[in-house]
């Protein structure tokens, strides 16, 4: 039996769900440009598979790049991707974006560049910076 070409991972669209090609695609890519401790192996395989099933790709490859970019190859401690971590990563990005898209734009703040309405009230009784609006300024 022979083994299905290796996908390419530049040619797969962040949209896809995660199949089992995909999933190998996905483990093949981590292997050999992260982390040669993560193998692709049949049980390897279904096992994401199980997890990744629900998110996509782009959100897969995200999470995995992400763990890595924190990585630190001078600590050989520090264990490898696991699909428990990848699928708290996916988790928790998808929960982030999804408060982030419930709540609205914070107020503007306020220009702190702009001095008090009430400092530019004293300056102009004192007959300078007579050319500005004090209606433009902060009450502060």
């Amino acid at each position: 039996m022979s083994e299905p070409a290796p996908i390419d991972i530049r040619s797969i669209r962040d949209d896809e769900p995660m199949v089992r090609p995909l999933v190998s695609a996905l483990i093949a890519h981590l292997n050999q440009s992260a982390d040669a401790r993560i193998q692709v192996t049949p049980s390897n395989v279904t096992l994401w598979h199980d997890v990744l099933a629900p998110s996509t790709f782009g959100e897969a490859l995200t999470a995995a790049h992400g763990y890595y970019r924190k990585y630190d190859a001078k600590n050989p401690d520090r264990p490898p991707l696991g699909i428990g971590t990848l699928g708290h990563l996916i988790k928790e990005r998808i929960e982030y974006e999804e408060r982030i898209a419930a709540h609205q734009l914070p107020p503007a703040k306020i220009d702190k560049r702009k001095m008090p309405r009430r400092i530019l009230l004293k300056f102009q009784a004192a007959g300078k910076l007579l050319d500005r609006n004090p209606d433009e300024y902060p009450n502060r």
